[in-house]
């Protein structure tokens, strides 16, 4: 099983949304070489099917695999990513149908940053990125919780408190260091670029793919 992390990078970008009342900003790193792949194979709509992310794992980048080798249902994931543009169909000796993967994850989620107070509420919410990268809470100046600072820090999670321009680091994040790279990891980061690419933020997001 491949870990599909592609080295050419474009600059950062960053991706941010709502949970209930909380803001949640993820720090990503760009594959400019995947994005600019997949815009020149017509397949920028981010893959959201963890079927066929995981069946895409279990090949490796450019490596053809024969056809008749998958069973029924691989031959159907085989038919989806193909139609998505995260695969193509090619023959081999013997003039044999063969698959190959040509799709890696078009962003690394770097940090995943969850904006409010200093709560138990805010800290389970952190906690729920623990798979996908480092996590950290960002909180109001003012009097903290003691006890929750080291739950915290139990849990790897950072806290940043800011004030106005300034901000004061309390616990710094864990690092990030999986196992392995799962098809969850693969669909959290087609999600985040599905965010980052949203028709609000491209212009931004395509000037800096192609100024790198």
């Amino acid at each position: 099983m491949t870990t599909s992390s592609s080295t050419a990078t474009a600059g950062t970008s960053g991706a941010s949304w709502v949970s209930g009342v909380l803001r949640v900003h993820a720090d990503l790193e760009l594959h400019g070489e995947e994005i600019q792949r997949r815009r020149a194979a017509n397949a920028t709509r981010p893959v959201q099917d963890l079927d066929t992310l995981r069946f895409l794992l279990t090949l490796s980048v450019d490596q053809p695999v024969a056809i008749a080798a998958l069973g029924a249902y691989e031959r159907g994931l085989t038919r989806r990513a193909v139609r998505f543009g995260f695969a193509e169909k090619r023959t081999i000796a013997g003039n044999c149908p063969a698959v190959v993967r040509t799709a890696e994850p078009p962003v690394t989620v770097e940090l995943v940053s969850v904006l409010g107070p200093l709560s138990r509420r805010t800290l389970q919410l952190a906690t729920t990125f623990a798979p996908y990268a480092r996590r950290r809470l960002v909180v109001p100046s003012g009097r903290v919780d003691e006890t929750l600072l080291l739950e915290a820090s139990y849990y790897g999670v950072g806290v940043t408190v800011t004030d106005d321009d300034d901000e004061r680091t309390l616990v710094t994040p864990a690092p990030f260091q999986p196992t392995r790279f799962t098809g969850a990891s693969w669909l959290f980061a087609e999600r985040m670029y599905a965010q980052a690419f949203s028709p609000a933020n491209a212009t931004a997001r395509e000037s800096e793919v192609e100024g790198s």
